[in-house]
């Protein structure tokens, strides 16, 4: 398996200890080897959704997943930037809903068009359904 970034950090830092055998065969790089089977894919998914979560830097294929999400009519004739600048300016909150109420209703247009929604348990508000639209950005 190549090196990633994850697997030289975690064999850099263990060596440095000089306190664990990692050669081949040894018991403390089986158990290495099995954290970063699970740690690798998991940090891969989160530099996806890294890379895709602002509308001014995402790709096209998660541009159309925000233009559905925001009920914009998908147009590829209109040129990407012009696209990325309706999708923020649907998105963005102007001064007189700079407040809990606003926020919260711009909020729910967005999950309600993604079929999440929000769960308010006294002070705290939970988003429930959203992460599959990270996860899924193409539709379920």
């Amino acid at each position: 398996m190549p090196d990633s970034d994850c697997r030289k950090r975690m064999y850099g830092r263990m060596r440095s200890l000089r306190l664990y055998q990692l050669g081949e065969g040894s018991l403390v790089r089986a158990e290495l080897e099995s954290y970063l089977d699970v740690l690798e894919p998991m940090l891969a998914a989160i530099r996806a959704v890294q890379q895709d979560a602002l509308l001014q830097s995402c790709s096209e294929q998660r541009l159309m997943a925000f233009e559905r999400m925001l009920a914009i009519p998908i147009n590829g004739n209109i040129p990407l930037e012009e696209r990325r600048q309706i999708a923020v300016s649907k998105m963005s909150i102007g001064p007189s809903d700079f407040h809990r109420e606003g926020l919260e209703k711009a909020g729910v247009t967005v999950l309600e068009n993604e079929n999440a929604q929000l769960q308010r348990n006294g002070a705290q508000v939970n988003i429930i359904g959203l992460l599959d639209l990270a996860f899924h950005p193409q539709g379920r």
